[in-house]
């Protein structure tokens, strides 16, 4: 009996700490806070990277970020409604290639590791993400 009410007990105080319950995607990549800082590291290398640097060249930076996060967080459990267009419509004209697809998701990568994302919480964000490319390629 003595070893039920222990039992019991810790797991009352694991959970009251957030210990043992499952996080969303979106909690465990620093919900609004986190993503906002690692999609401004991610546009920032995307404007610098040759391969993607005339893409980005007029684009309007602070509501590609906006959209970005509301994107991911809609994806990702956050609970946010993506508002933007689809991905096939908002790239269309664009001639993205799968060599600047790839840039930009080494890119991302890049400023999730930045930002201390460990490698486990980036495959599960790509996962997510790589059936994007069928609308974002040109074929």
């Amino acid at each position: 009996m003595t070893k039920i009410i222990f039992t019991a007990f810790l797991a009352a105080l694991l959970s009251s700490v957030g210990i043992g319950q499952s996080n969303t995607l979106y909690a465990d990549l620093g919900a609004e806070t986190g993503m906002t800082k690692i999609i401004a590291s991610a546009v920032k290398r995307w404007e610098k990277n040759p391969v993607l640097a005339a893409q980005f060249k007029n684009a309007n930076t602070d509501r590609l970020e906006k959209s970005l996060v509301q994107q991911i967080c809609s994806i990702t459990g956050g609970g946010c409604t993506y508002e933007g267009e689809s991905m096939k419509a908002a790239h269309e004209k664009m001639g993205v290639t799968t060599q600047q697809f790839n840039a930009l998701a080494e890119d991302l990568q890049l400023a999730l590791s930045e930002h201390g994302i460990g490698s486990a919480t980036q495959n599960r964000l790509i996962a997510l993400l790589a059936p994007m490319k069928r609308d974002i390629v040109t074929p």
